[in-house]
């Protein structure tokens, strides 16, 4: 039998307008190139990760092909339905036989938190087990009860991988930051 204990699944959701951080980079490149540094140095080969689109409930385990669908990424910076990418997100996420398990929004433009809410209601409603996080850039939402909020002022803070490693594994797992808030 497959040992599962170990392993754990994230899903991503990047709702980005085509801002710029103070680096001269778009905002979606800057979480892009530390997302992909964090799958690097801290996923295994039988970790599952799982990027929205629309039509795919596709996950992956394998590191490379993680990198590969982050790396591959675009968006021409229109906005979508965000509750509904993060529904998709978590039943994907969720169906997955991992004990731990992560949906995580990086926004640069939600201010509203009725997404996050409504998300939260289905995995408190169904017992899926899920931690939701979103990555705030800007500062635009308050923080919730339901939802692990970090507000990061600048994108280019993402690049260090050492972040999201924090944002995701815990402080408890490296040293404190301070260039961010959480």
């Amino acid at each position: 039998m497959y040992n599962t204990t170990d392993v754990e699944a994230i899903g991503i959701v990047f709702d980005m307008s085509l801002r710029y951080g103070s680096n001269k980079k778009r905002n979606l490149d800057n979480a892009k190139e530390g997302l992909i540094e964090f799958f690097r140095r801290n996923l295994d080969d039988d970790d599952i990760m799982y990027l929205y689109h629309p039509d795919i409930i596709q996950s992956d385990n394998r590191v490379g092909a993680h990198v590969g669908v982050i790396s591959n990424y675009k968006t021409d910076g229109w906005k979508f339905d965000v509750a509904l990418a993060l529904q998709q997100t978590l039943f994907v996420i969720a169906a997955d036989p991992c004990e731990t398990k992560t949906v995580i929004l990086i926004t640069d433009r939600l201010s509203d938190i009725k997404p996050l809410k409504r998300v939260s209601s289905f995995n408190k409603k169904d017992d899926l087990g899920c931690r939701i996080i979103c990555v705030d850039i800007g500062c635009h939402l308050p923080d919730v009860e339901y939802a692990d909020i970090y507000h990061i002022s600048d994108s280019s803070q993402l690049i260090d991988s050492d972040l999201f490693k924090e944002i995701v594994h815990g402080k408890n797992n490296i040293c404190p930051a301070s260039s961010h808030t959480k």
